[in-house]
């Protein structure tokens, strides 16, 4: 028989891979929360055989919940999921009757690993699994795949490459709408894993341009190969922009993509998140100068997306300073003459001032005749 989980975590990208993953193990998921409240609900109803906790959620956190679960459940064993895994907070856990912390910043099989150890579940495979892993997710590239790569960076191209750090500028919500769905069908058809965060655009929205695009949305969405989120499902979980947790986020997701066979993730997004102005946004330029070191060293591909006519220019100035490549009037990657090195750009202080002239800039690195597209690898000599 089967030994039954609950999964409690705000994150409804998160619940699905972690359910994901449970089941993988030979665990059956009984039930979802999205709050503590509705946890505590849940395993009062349910009595699952193991509680599987997110740190940061609204109403009760992780702690807050663990501690009335034990009131409840206290036979029932909890594990803490969180990117938060400090010394201070496993001693906080851990004493309000937590059983177990797993950080999300470790392999996707540690928690099913754990689960299995509580629950007296052999996880057949492990090894073989981790190994596997840890090859997929190595941080460190050939020198030969690096030089593949980069091959070309230096010119204007018109296909993405792993790696990528990409902004799309653009003036219509049209134009946005051409440059995601021209992303994701491009996503699809390598076979990486299309996460999308949905903002002005709702979601469904964006799933009709994607139908008329001739993607079949219902079919991929139901295979997991599209993600499609809201912002506050994303960038402002809580109500709050944490650059931390998006980046545990985003290497959660990966994780799990290369784990079910996907080549990489493919990670977009509408940036327009940021006028809400909500607590935290103000370290934009440390998120977007992290992401380049993501990117860069993981099978992964992001593009932000960035209103010229909504977007003040102090926020744009951290756009074209943190992203090595821009998209602009039409489906062309220009390299980024404006680009500052991750360690200069991350405490960074905007330059509203010289925007203009930057954008002027930019387009007149256009060029003037249409390319063709180029190969994603070095010809062989």
């Amino acid at each position: 028989m089967q030994r039954r989980v609950l999964i409690a975590d705000d994150s409804g990208i998160a619940r699905k891979a972690i359910c994901r993953l449970m089941a993988s193990g030979g665990f059956s998921v009984c039930g979802e929360a999205e709050d503590g409240r509705e946890a505590i609900e849940q395993a009062r109803k349910l009595r699952p055989d193991l509680i599987v906790l997110d740190f940061s959620m609204p109403i009760m956190n992780g702690i807050q919940t663990a501690r009335a679960l034990k009131q409840i459940t206290p036979d029932v064993p909890i594990i803490l999921y969180t990117a938060h895994a400090s010394s201070v907070l496993k001693q906080e856990a851990f004493a309000a009757g937590i059983t177990s912390v797993v950080s999300k910043d470790e392999e996707t099989f540690d928690l099913v690993t754990e689960a299995g150890a509580l629950l007296g579940v052999p996880q057949q495979g492990t090894e073989a699994f981790a190994l596997c892993a840890q090859a997929s997710f190595s941080h460190a590239k050939p020198e030969a795949a690096r030089d593949a790569v980069n091959f070309a960076m230096s010119s204007p191209r018109m296909s993405y490459h792993e790696g990528d750090h990409v902004c799309t500028l653009f003036v219509s919500p049209e134009e946005q709408l051409v440059a995601a769905v021209e992303y994701i069908r491009e996503g699809l058809a390598r076979g990486e894993r299309c996460l999308y965060v949905c903002c002005d655009r709702g979601q469904d929205e964006f799933r009709e341009a994607l139908r008329h695009a001739g993607i079949a949305v219902d079919a991929e969405e139901a295979r997991d190969a599209l993600v499609l989120s809201t912002k506050h499902e994303g960038h402002l979980q809580g109500g709050s922009f944490d650059p931390d947790r998006m980046i545990a986020m985003l290497q959660w997701a990966l994780n799990d993509a290369l784990r079910v066979g996907y080549t990489g993730l493919r990670a977009g997004g509408d940036m327009s998140w940021l006028l809400d102005e909500a607590p935290g946004s103000e370290k934009l330029a440390e998120y977007e100068a992290r992401l380049n070191h993501f990117f860069e060293s993981n099978h992964a591909i992001g593009l932000c997306m960035y209103s010229l006519q909504r977007m003040p220019p102090a926020i744009l100035d951290h756009c074209l300073a943190t992203h090595k490549f821009v998209r602009m009037e039409g489906p062309i990657l220009l390299s980024n003459p404006f680009y500052e090195l991750p360690e200069d750009a991350v405490s960074r202080a905007a330059k509203p001032a010289g925007v203009a002239q930057k954008l002027r800039h930019l387009h007149s690195l256009r060029p003037s005749k249409p390319l063709r597209l180029q190969a994603r690898h070095r010809p062989s000599s």
